[in-house]
């Protein structure tokens, strides 16, 4: 029974990376050809990001026996959750979908769309890793290293949640017709981005928690959000994306490096940091209260 439910588990995550395979190749598409973009060259990019991630996923299945041989303490534990949080973030992404989508059957103008359905889907993916994580220890198929490893991941995609906070900018074009609607859009996906990197990174510090206690746990999510922080200037000033540390690694890496020396960027990187590691507390304090 239990090789049984192995398979079946196996064939939902195989099938679930294509399904999220062809709807980043509709929204790429899509995207490319409203930014005048080449198509094929932003493809290619984004199918080595999601080739590598599944490489990832199966490296860990195939090296079961060797990370937990690594795994010299006690095993870790999944975070047991009731699910709540996943299905009311679902139910907000398809309240945002709607609104998106009416506004682009009543204008023609699809951009909306386009810009945040993508938003929103890399907000998920830190989410994602996390509770593919959860899983894989749930079902012992990962030790320590492992889990160090996917926590590399997470920290990697995280930035792109609070990032969608930074949407809210396109306000100062939008005509006054529309203002009112597209306020509200943009609010409501900036609003879910920010919930599901707090819920992501709530997961990754019950590891954290696990891996090395909790007073280092701390300092690790603060560095993280700190981290979040920088990660947000390097994609909306410096147009960088997370894929790139695989694409283009020198030019980030020269990129990280002169942005440590410029002033907006520490001050970005010090004050969103702030700010987002006051959110996290507060939702921690939330959540545990609840627990309670």
């Amino acid at each position: 029974m239990g090789d049984c439910q192995q398979v079946i588990q196996l064939f939902i995550v195989h099938f679930t990376l294509f399904i999220h395979f062809c709807i980043v190749q509709l929204i790429l598409t899509q995207y490319a050809q409203v930014e005048g973009l080449s198509v094929k060259k932003e493809y290619r990019r984004i199918v080595v990001c999601i080739f590598i991630v599944a490489l990832f996923f199966k490296v860990l299945r195939n090296m079961q026996t060797l990370f937990l041989r690594l795994s010299v303490s006690a095993p870790l534990r999944p975070d047991e959750t009731s699910g709540r949080g996943v299905r009311a973030l679902a139910w907000l992404t398809a309240v945002g979908f709607a609104l998106v989508t009416a506004r682009g059957l009543l204008t023609a103008n699809w951009w909306f769309f386009v810009m945040l359905s993508w938003n929103v889907f890399l907000a998920w993916f830190p989410l994602g890793v996390q509770l593919v994580l959860r899983d894989l220890i749930g079902h012992r198929l990962v030790g320590r290293v492992g889990v160090w490893l996917g926590l590399g991941l997470w920290l990697l995609f995280m930035p792109n949640a609070p990032y969608i906070i930074t949407d809210l900018f396109h306000i100062q074009h939008i005509q006054a017709p529309l203002l009112w609607f597209d306020t509200m859009s943009l609010f409501l996906f900036a609003m879910t981005g920010l919930l599901a990197g707090l819920y992501s990174s709530y997961l990754a510090h019950r590891l954290l928690d696990q891996l090395v206690g909790w007073p280092l746990a701390w300092v690790l999510m603060a560095l993280c959000q700190g981290l979040a922080g920088f990660g947000i200037y390097l994609g909306r000033w410096g147009r960088w994306n997370s894929w790139n540390i695989m694409s283009k690694p020198w030019l980030l890496g020269q990129a990280v490096w002169q942005s440590a020396h410029d002033t907006l960027a520490v001050k970005l990187t010090l004050v969103y940091g702030f700010v987002l590691l006051g959110l996290y507390v507060a939702f921690w304090l939330y959540v545990r209260t609840e627990k309670k």
